[in-house]
């Protein structure tokens, strides 16, 4: 009973100890609050001595006083003679009016000390940070540059600036500030991060990854240089770097808790396909930031890939709420009606996708599909025809996974059957070689079916397999695209498929009494080949156009 007594006594004391540190901490910040107040009124009616001792004091009973520290400076070079005193009452009454969010009376206030030392580099950058403050970016831009002039190496002006070049997509011009501002004082962390930031937004990825490793060896508590980084090798793509921008991400959360960084994150998670950890990630963002439409929006889409429609519509309720001129609010949304056969809905929400985003296939493609549920044929097949345009392959991609395999498994049996009996017929007339039967003989040029069916398919794997490596793996390495769409289609089945059916048929193909049948000969059961193939998808194309139109005229 007496220990608990004792327990429960300390506890009091504790508590009282608590109560009475934090009442100084707020009488402290008070009392350097009003020593600070006075040192402005001092200096304003010109007794610089007097606001020297008040800004002191400030200073003393609150050393992140920063207020106080910029007075002090000003006060000191006005005593080294870098400022005329005359200027001084109204630059730290501008610092005043700035700190108090007047950046109209911080301008008059500076623009008046201005007028009294033209002289005085600091004023003109404090100025510029006041133009800043007020978009007011060319005129910024003007004082920062003069700053600049006064003073080759006003580290903070040239850093402004450079960031002021960032935000308006001068990047070029951005990277070369930040240059600038790292050969002034390479062992600040901040301009290597905002170099790579421009780096970043020039999709120079390499360069911007070293800028932040660099940043981040200066300054390790840098939290947005690790989501900057981790940003960047989400950008990167491979599973690897996706690793490392879960890494990067978490670090920075571990510093400080940041929407945006929670948001890099469950990005990432969601690439690699942890939804559960993504969707915690999304809720977190919403519990920090809960008017924001985009944790909304993307938690709205895990629903939708589960299956949660009246969840999923819950979240992209809000997520409109928040950004009604985001198409992808209503595109969503517009998707989930259309699964729920809410068709009229669906109608909707994509046409409002479509007036905020006239360029997106995928909304016109879903509201051909909700269309044509309400029996609006005419206004369907206009869709499905401007998702042809926008998008030639993406009804082939939007297709089930099931269906388009069942689709090519068809199409490949059909081709190993019909190429067979093509390529016999060829290899009957003996394209491109003289018939040359041994006397007495009833020897037929023709190769067997087998023979035949496996030349085909060889032929055919061949051609299709070095069509997707080029196509999703070398030429994209290389940063070409031409093999996409109508060309690549062309390059893949004409061009590349003739070489490789010559040279499988030159390798493979023999006549009965003379050997392989030659490169000429390929060359020529190739065209026939394909000449033959042309003439049969012309034709399954004509009879299906037919098909369309009889159904359409209801025959």
């Amino acid at each position: 009973m007496r220990n608990c007594v004792t327990f429960v006594g300390l506890v009091a004391w504790l508590a009282l100890l608590t109560v009475l540190m934090s009442a100084c901490v707020v009488y402290a910040g008070a009392s350097a609050k009003q020593s600070y107040l006075k040192g402005v009124d001092y200096a304003v009616q010109g007794e610089l001595d007097k606001a020297d001792k008040e800004f002191k004091e400030a200073l003393k009973q609150d050393k992140s006083s920063t207020q106080a520290e910029t007075c002090l400076s000003v006060l000191k070079d006005a005593k080294e003679g870098k400022v005329k005193k005359d200027a001084v009452p109204y630059i730290i009454k501008g610092d005043d009016f700035f700190t108090d969010e007047l950046p109209d009376k911080a301008i008059e206030s500076y623009s008046e000390a201005i007028r009294l030392d033209p002289g005085y580099a600091p004023i003109y950058f404090k100025r510029g940070n006041a133009y800043s403050e007020q978009d007011r970016y060319e005129l910024a831009i003007a004082d920062y540059s003069k700053a600049l002039e006064l003073d080759p190496e006003h580290y903070c002006a040239c850093g402004n600036r450079a960031g002021i070049y960032l935000y308006n997509k001068q990047y070029d011009k951005a990277i070369a500030g930040y240059t600038r501002a790292i050969e002034i004082m390479p062992e600040q962390s901040w301009g290597y991060a905002r170099r790579g930031n421009a780096y970043y937004e020039l999709k120079k990825y390499e360069q911007a990854l070293s800028d932040y490793n660099k940043a981040i060896e200066l300054d390790s508590t840098d939290a947005d240089a690790y989501f900057e980084r981790g940003r960047t090798y989400s950008r990167l793509g491979q599973l690897g770097d996706i690793d490392k921008a879960i890494i990067d991400y978490t670090q920075a959360i571990k510093i400080g808790e940041e929407f945006t960084y929670y948001m890099g994150r469950a990005n990432a998670y969601l690439v690699r396909g942890q939804d559960t950890l993504a969707y915690a990630d999304y809720t977190k963002s919403i519990e920090l930031y809960p008017d924001r439409s985009l944790p909304y929006l993307a938690r709205g889409y895990i629903y939708t890939l589960q299956r949660h429609y009246d969840l999923a519509i819950k979240d992209l309720d809000k997520a409109i709420k928040f950004a009604n001129d985001d198409a992808r609010g209503y595109k969503m949304r517009g998707y989930v009606y259309l699964q729920l056969s809410r068709h009229g809905l669906a109608v909707a929400d994509l046409t409002r996708a479509i007036e905020l985003d006239p360029d997106d296939a995928t909304s016109y493609y879903n509201r051909s599909g909700a269309l044509r549920a309400l029996g609006q044929e005419e206004r369907a097949a206009q869709d499905y025809k401007k998702t042809y345009e926008l998008d030639p392959e993406y009804v082939e991609k939007s297709q089930p996974f099931a269906s388009t395999v069942a689709s090519r498994v068809i199409y490949f049996v059909v081709a190993v059957f019909l190429g067979t009996f093509i390529l016999r017929f060829a290899m009957s007339r003996n394209f491109g070689r003289k018939p040359r039967f041994v006397p007495g003989t009833n020897v037929s040029p023709q190769p067997s079916y087998a023979l035949a069916s496996g030349v085909v398919v060889i032929a055919y794997l061949l051609t299709h397999g070095i069509i997707e490596l080029l196509r999703y793996i070398v030429f994209p390495a290389m940063g070409f695209t031409f093999l996409n769409g109508g060309v690549g289609n062309f390059f893949s089945i004409v061009i590349l498929g003739f070489i490789v059916n010559v040279i499988v048929y030159s390798r493979l193909l023999k006549y009965p009494e003379n050997g392989p049948i030659g490169f000429k000969s390929a060359c020529y059961v190739s065209l026939v080949v394909y000449m033959v193939w042309a003439a049969v998808f012309i034709l399954a194309g004509v009879v299906l156009i037919f098909i369309g139109i009889f159904s359409r005229l209801g025959w």
